[in-house]
């Protein structure tokens, strides 16, 4: 197949998602995915992030294949712009909370020295570095931030929904990585 009927394929997907056919979408995400996915993985060093990233701009595409104009730019053009666009807010978003976190981390520690046992905070710092970056993001929101779901879903631009489950599998899997008995203790 040639670059040409290979672009006009990809605008025909485009036309049928615009339609509401998944079937043109998953069409269009075998034919495609992967280029999104370089890119993310070049942008995030992550492999669960950039698959969330990709994730993402598949949901985008669906929401708004409407707007796509084959005068603006081919599909794989209009596809790197979306995944370049997502994978750069989510690298701010963790840097900035990486920031956050240290800041917070750095003001629990200042002044207690003496008195301040470090072995449970290293524990914590350690089960949380093990988590998917996703789980992570929202459980030090929520605990280091004292952002609700509401607020998180908003900061990650997320549903809901997505906020609530990423904080409730993360709170398991933390229990999990601690081996801590009984939901009441964390």
């Amino acid at each position: 197949m040639d670059a040409k009927t290979s672009i006009e394929e990809s605008i025909h997907l485009i036309q049928k998602i615009a339609q509401g056919d998944q079937t043109a979408l998953s069409a269009f995400y075998d034919k495609h995915a992967s280029l999104a996915y370089r890119l993310a993985l070049y942008i995030l060093r992550s492999q669960a992030d950039a698959e969330e990233v990709v994730q993402e701009v598949f949901m985008q595409i669906w929401r708004k294949a409407r707007e796509y104009s084959p005068k603006k730019g081919n599909p794989e053009a209009w596809i790197t712009v979306m995944t370049r666009s997502r994978a750069i807010d989510k690298l701010r978003i963790v840097r900035r909370i990486s920031r956050g976190y240290e800041a917070v981390r750095s003001e629990e520690g200042a002044g207690k020295e003496e008195t301040k046992s470090y072995l449970p905070t290293i524990v914590v710092d350690s089960a949380l570095s093990k988590l998917r970056m996703e789980q992570r993001v929202v459980l030090e929101l929520a605990y280091f931030k004292g952002m609700t779901h509401e607020e998180i879903a908003k900061e990650l631009a997320i549903p809901l929904g997505t906020a609530k489950t990423r904080l409730r599998d993360g709170l398991k899997a933390l229990r999990e990585l601690m081996d801590v008995k009984g939901k009441e203790r964390l």
